[in-house]
């Protein structure tokens, strides 16, 4: 004998509403997992890096093509990912990569800055 119409339904709205769940979820634990693993750009020789807490190109953000105003690394605010960037070059486009829906847009912020140019005196 066949399922009534409403059990069907249900069966199909329990299927669909199982990979739903599925799909979101993965999705989260995808995402914090990117984050987690993601969280610092890595070095071997602390003697090569001055700490700099002062400087105010820390704290700036900045969009998908905009032009790079100091050579360095960079980190996407939104996954962490990171990306090395020179002054006068545009920052990757929107499409470079893309976010969840639970990450904020692609914005990049200065991690370490470079002096490509050596006129950098410590």
């Amino acid at each position: 004998m066949w399922p009534s119409r409403p059990a069907k339904l249900k069966k199909i709205f329990f299927m669909f509403s199982t990979i739903l769940i599925n799909i979101i979820f993965g999705c989260i634990l995808n995402e914090i997992l990117n984050i987690r693993v993601r969280n610092m750009a890595l070095y071997k020789d602390s003697s090569i890096l001055k700490y700099v807490p002062n400087w105010e190109g820390w704290d700036k953000i900045y969009k998908p093509s905009d032009i790079v105003p100091h050579s360095g690394i960079y980190k996407c605010t939104g996954c962490k990912k990171e990306i090395t960037s020179n002054k006068g070059d545009r920052f990757p486009p929107q499409n470079h990569h893309q976010h969840g829906s639970l990450l904020s847009s692609i914005q990049w912020k200065i991690i370490i800055y470079t002096d490509t140019d050596g006129s950098y005196s410590y």
